[in-house]
C-alpha cells in the first residue's frame, strides 16, 4: 500500500496537468475567439451576405445550429435527386447523404457544447461561426441549383433549336431532289403492301413452281455467297440474279428475299448499331420502267440522311451537301428528258457518284469500336428507267470509295435485263473487288 503522502503528491501532479491543459486549451480557444471576431467584423461589413446570413452569427446553441443544419440537408438532398434519374438510385443516394448527414450532426453537436462548456467564457462563438458557414453553404446550393436548372432549360432549347434547324435543311435538301415528304413508317407500310401483291401474283395459278417461301429464303442465306457478302469485314456488293421459271412472268421470284431482310432490319436493327436503306422498284410506280436512277438513289440517300440529323446542325457539312445536291438536281432534270443518254456522259455520273458518296461518308468514324456498317438493299433493280448497268455502276463507286463499309444487295430478275449474263461474266472478274454474284434458276417441285 502507498504511503498517504506518496497518493496525495500523485493526485496533486494530475490536478496540476488537467489545469495546465485546460490554461492551454482556454488560451487556444481564446485566439479563435478573437480570429472569430475579426471574422465577423468584415462579414458584417460586407454586402455579399443577406441579414438572415449575417444573423446566423448570433446563434449560441446547438439546438439552433440543428436547425440550420436541417435545411441544408433537405436543400442538397433536393439537388441531388434532380442530378440522378432512376427511382432506385435517387432512393440510395438520398439514403446515403441522410446517413453520413446524421453522423456528422451526432460529432459536431457534443463538440461544439465541449467548446463551449470548457472554454467559458470563451469558445460561444464557435456556434455561431459553423451557423452562417452553413447558412451560406446552403445559399451556395441554392445559386448551384438554380443555375443548373437555368443551364439545362437552355442547354434543352438549343437542342430543340438545332434538331428543327437539322430538319430544315434535310427539307431543302429532299426539295432539290424532288422528293415528297420521307416517312419511315409509311415506306414500311408500302412495303408490306408491296409484300402482300407480290405473294399474290406469285402464288396465283404458279402451284408446281418453287416459291421463296421462309423455308427457301433460309436455305439461300446459308449459301456460302451470301455468308460471305453478309460477314466479310470489307465492303461488299452481292448481285443476286433469279431467273423465273416461266420467262415472261414479270415478277422476279427472289424478291421475298429482299423483302424479308428489309423487315428483319427495320423491326431489328443491324448487331454493329449499322444504318440501312432500301428501295424497291415496283414500290410506288405500277409502271413498268417508270423510276429513274436518280429517283431511287435520292430515295436512298433521304433515309440515310434521316438517320443521321446530327451532321446537318453543321452549317459546313449542310452547305456542302445543298451545293453537292444542287448539282444533282440538274441531272435530275435532264435524266427525265432523256434517260436513255443522259449517264452516257462521264460528268454527269460523276455528280451523282459524288453526292452520293457524300452521305455514305457522313458514317464514317476514325474510332473503329464506333464504325458503323451501311446497309443499302435494292430490289428490281433491272426495272430502273434508264440502262440498268448505269445504276449498278453507281453502286459498285459506292463499295469501293466509300470510307465507311458498304453492304448493298441487289436483287433482279435475269429475263428483264436484256444483256444480264454479259453482266455477269464482267461481275464475275470483280470478286476481289468485293463483287459477288449469286444466281438463282426457280424450278419446279
Amino acid at each position: 500500500m502507498l504511503p498517504l503522502k506518496r497518493v496525495a503528491e500523485k493526485a496533486h501532479n494530475r490536478t496540476s496537468v488537467s489545469r495546465t491543459i485546460s490554461i492551454l486549451l482556454q488560451a487556444v480557444i481564446k485566439k479563435s475567439d478573437q480570429e472569430q471576431l475579426r471574422f465577423r467584423e468584415y462579414v458584417r461589413g460586407r454586402r455579399d451576405f443577406t441579414a438572415d446570413e449575417q444573423a446566423t452569427l448570433d446563434i449560441d446553441s446547438v439546438e439552433a445550429f440543428q436547425d440550420i443544419w436541417g435545411v441544408i440537408v433537405k436543400s442538397k438532398t433536393a439537388m441531388e435527386e434532380r442530378r440522378k434519374r432512376g427511382s432506385k438510385r435517387v432512393g440510395q443516394c438520398t439514403l446515403d447523404f441522410f446517413a453520413a448527414a446524421s453522423d456528422i450532426l451526432n460529432y459536431i453537436g457534443p463538440l461544439l457544447n465541449l467548446i463551449k462548456d470548457i472554454g467559458a467564457p470563451y469558445g460561444g462563438m464557435a456556434i455561431g461561426t459553423m451557423s452562417f458557414l452553413f447558412a451560406v453553404q446552403k445559399a451556395i446550393v441554392k445559386v448551384r441549383e438554380t443555375g443548373e436548372e437555368t443551364l439545362n432549360k437552355n442547354v434543352g432549347f438549343m437542342k430543340d433549336i438545332q434538331e428543327a434547324l437539322a430538319r430544315d435543311r434535310l427539307s431543302v435538301l429532299r426539295g432539290l431532289l424532288g422528293l415528297p415528304v420521307y416517312e419511315a413508317k409509311k415506306n414500311y407500310e408500302l412495303l408490306l403492301q408491296y409484300e402482300e401483291d407480290h405473294k399474290y401474283l406469285t402464288s396465283n395459278g404458279n402451284k408446281k413452281l418453287e416459291t421463296m417461301g421462309m423455308a427457301r429464303i433460309e436455305e439461300l442465306q446459308k449459301d456460302q455467297r451470301w455468308m460471305d457478302w453478309r460477314t466479310s469485314p470489307e465492303s461488299s456488293l452481292l448481285f443476286l440474279a433469279g431467273y423465273n421459271h416461266d420467262v415472261g412472268f414479270g415478277q422476279c421470284w427472289l424478291s421475298p428475299a429482299a423483302i424479308h431482310l428489309v423487315k428483319t432490319m427495320y423491326n431489328k436493327p443491324p448487331s454493329d448499331a449499322g444504318v440501312f436503306a432500301f428501295y424497291i422498284l415496283g414500290l410506288r410506280s405500277k409502271q413498268q420502267k417508270d423510276e429513274h436512277l436518280t429517283e431511287v438513289l435520292a430515295h436512298v440517300l433521304i433515309q440515310l440522311l434521316s438517320q443521321q440529323l446530327w451532321a446537318l446542325q453543321d452549317g459546313d457539312i449542310s452547305d456542302d451537301l445543298q451545293a453537292a445536291f444542287e448539282r444533282y438536281a440538274t441531272v435530275v432534270a435532264t435524266a427525265t428528258e432523256d434517260p436513255k443518254n443522259t449517264f452516257r456522259k462521264p460528268q454527269n455520273m460523276e455528280i451523282v457518284q459524288t453526292a452520293a458518296l457524300k452521305v455514305f461518308n457522313l458514317f464514317y468514324h476514325e474510332n473503329p469500336e464506333k464504325q458503323k456498317t451501311v446497309w443499302i438493299i435494292i430490289d428490281r433493280l433491272d426495272r430502273v428507267k434508264e440502262p440498268p448497268g448505269r445504276l449498278l455502276e453507281v453502286l459498285e463507286y459506292l463499295v469501293a470509295n466509300a470510307k465507311v463499309k458498304v453492304k448493298i444487295l441487289a436483287v433482279v430478275n435475269g429475263w428483264d435485263w436484256p444483256d444480264l449474263r454479259d453482266v455477269v461474266r464482267s461481275l464475275a472478274e470483280k470478286r476481289d473487288e468485293g463483287v459477288i454474284v449469286y444466281e438463282v434458276e426457280q424450278t419446279r417441285r
